[in-house]
């Protein structure tokens, strides 16, 4: 008999392994919009099936999810303090196929990632002063107001100081430092919560320098209002992480800290933008 617990089951589990081979506990179902810790848990495939997992990714890597192996780790299984080889990547989508009831092989192909894509995060978030994080572009302009028709009274009226934690500055991609950003006034709370802890944990140095939060412009080769143009969005780091330079990425504990106060990571944008948090989805 071998005992180890899982969050993505009813733990404690005791569960036999015959012939050295995973018997999966039976599991609760973890629900669309929950996020899933894959990085932990029993390994519940065999050393042949790891092994065909391993030669499946590989291939999958290049013709469904582009290549973004560091992305789905840090992003939908959840490994925070190292970039897990490839045998334990597959144990790991082994166990988030499990978590949501997909046939577990460890594979991402076209149908867990269908399945995987949508539930890199919570699917909604209200964030303590009881602001929804808006689904789409109609629900950014319900609850942020439309800048469009006189951008200059709007951020009169809309765009605030978020400050920086007490003895920290931002260091502005446009040049100098700042004891403060301009965002929103509906989520500076939620502004200076994230900085807060990204500060806490010693994390400051490795989101700058920022940009934004509020620049009044359209997404980069579009028409469509950018979410920095609502002052909802911050770029860390332009320098590293810029977009389609995506072969580099935050730290892990920053990608966390961001959705943990329910900022959307552009990584996963039609264009790939690495640097990009955003307090809405769907836009």
């Amino acid at each position: 008999m071998n005992t180890r617990t899982s969050w993505l089951f009813e733990a404690p589990l005791t569960y036999e392994v015959p012939g050295g081979q995973l018997s999966p506990p039976r599991q609760q179902l973890v629900r669309l919009g929950q996020p899933i810790d894959a990085s932990t848990g029993p390994n519940l495939l065999n050393d042949a099936q790891v092994a065909h997992a391993v030669q499946q990714n590989r291939r999958f890597e290049s013709t469904v999810w582009r290549g973004y192996y560091d992305p789905i780790s840090i992003y939908y299984l959840r490994f925070r303090l190292f970039t897990p080889g490839e045998s334990e990547f597959a144990q790991a989508v082994a166990r988030w196929q499990s978590a949501v009831g997909l046939n577990v092989d460890g594979i991402i192909g076209p149908r867990t990632w269908k399945v995987m894509r949508p539930r890199g995060e919570p699917r909604s978030f209200t964030n303590p002063d009881d602001i929804a994080r808006p689904g789409n572009f109609a629900q950014v302009l319900a609850t942020f107001g439309d800048p469009r028709p006189n951008p200059t009274a709007w951020a009169k009226t809309n765009i605030v100081p978020a400050g920086a934690p007490r003895g920290f500055h931002f260091r502005l991609y446009s040049g100098g430092m700042s004891p403060t950003v301009q965002v929103h006034r509906l989520i500076r709370p939620q502004f200076e919560r994230l900085f807060q802890s990204v500060a806490a944990e010693g994390l400051w140095d490795a989101i700058q320098p920022v940009s934004g939060p509020f620049v009044f412009r359209n997404i980069a080769g579009s028409t469509h209002l950018s979410m920095h143009a609502f002052g909802l969005a911050i770029d860390i780091n332009p320098d590293v992480f810029a977009q389609r330079q995506n072969r580099v990425f935050p730290d892990p504990f920053v990608v966390e800290i961001f959705q943990d106060h329910g900022f959307h990571w552009g990584i996963f944008f039609p264009t790939p933008d690495p640097m990009h948090f955003q307090f809405a989805t769907g836009t």
